[in-house]
């Protein structure tokens, strides 16, 4: 459906926030630019030069169709996103709240490490770091840059590194020890086989909603070690379930790996990390909360 299609219902609305896009003059991230909070313009992402560009004019449009949807209620997944858009010229006097996505914890669930890792034909005695991404080194948010300074200095020789999503990378990585690229998974089972082979899942994006990725992997017991930006608190509580590095700290990301997968208590780390996704993000706890947004905003009791 076209925003003016939308516009037209003349019914309450549930906009779901996904990424920034609906609030933008038209990127999904920004960047950390800001330029959404004001009119846009001068649009890095169109090399333009200009206050007047393609993005002021779709930011316009959409504040004009939003300013005319009364029953327009925009839901933030993470309190990042609920935040971000809140602060937004777009979406100024449009009710703006937060609830998560939902997944469903009792597909995605731990797999025995032996078993998950004999069918990827990794060995038991090394400990494998996760990262997933479409395009490993395609899309600069997505932080793999980070991951690979970050391991550059890792100087031990039971690690592996495993990527899923991309194709292999014939770059020269300088990483000390072995990375293996699996391309595209294309079933939950095989996600979960691959999120329960790993010991620790890295998420080293510069700007995040609410990772699927992350969810998904603290649901099937592997911890995660993620920058303290975006949606990523509000999964990852810093030394309990995961960890939390410093913004774009290669070096405290490094120190995260290092905690989780050296931890005596790792076992502890891995529970906590599925229990907080069962009790707050499970599908069926989200469909509760949803189902009290529907009706509060039609009325029933």
């Amino acid at each position: 459906l076209s925003l003016e299609t939308i516009g037209k219902l003349n019914r309450p609305v549930v906009w779901s926030l996904h990424d920034m896009n609906p609030f933008t003059g038209g990127c999904h991230y920004d960047n950390n630019c800001n330029r959404y909070r004001t009119v846009c313009g001068n649009c890095p992402v169109l090399h333009s030069e200009r206050q007047n560009d393609l993005s002021t004019w779709i930011q316009k449009r959409k504040k004009k169709i939003y300013s005319a949807m009364p029953g327009l209620t925009m839901v933030g997944l993470s309190r990042w996103m609920q935040e971000t858009a809140s602060s937004s010229s777009v979406l100024q006097g449009v009710r703006v709240v937060n609830l998560p996505n939902g997944i469903d914890t009792s597909q995605y669930k731990p797999v025995a490490k032996d078993m998950a890792r004999g069918l990827l034909s990794v060995p038991l005695d090394k400990k494998v770091i996760l990262f997933g991404a479409q395009f490993s080194n395609a899309e600069k948010r997505k932080g793999f840059h980070h991951l690979l300074k970050a391991m550059s200095n890792f100087e031990r020789d039971d690690l592996v590194i495993v990527v899923f999503g991309a194709k292999a990378d014939t770059r020269d990585t300088g990483i000390p020890f072995p990375v293996r690229f699996l391309g595209n998974l294309h079933d939950d089972l095989s996600l979960c086989i691959v999120y329960s082979a790993a010991d620790v899942m890295v998420v080293p994006s510069e700007q995040e909603n609410l990772s699927n990725g992350i969810m998904e992997s603290m649901a099937c017991g592997t911890p995660v070690v993620a920058f303290d930006i975006g949606g990523n608190p509000d999964m990852i509580k810093h030394r309990e379930n995961g960890y939390l590095a410093r913004p774009f700290d290669a070096d405290d990301l490094r120190e995260g790996i290092r905690w989780i997968i050296d931890n005596r208590e790792y076992q502890t780390i891995a529970e906590n990390a599925r229990d907080t996704v069962v009790k707050k993000f499970d599908i069926q706890v989200v469909a509760t909360q949803y189902a009290e947004l529907y009706k509060s905003m039609l009325n029933i009791s």
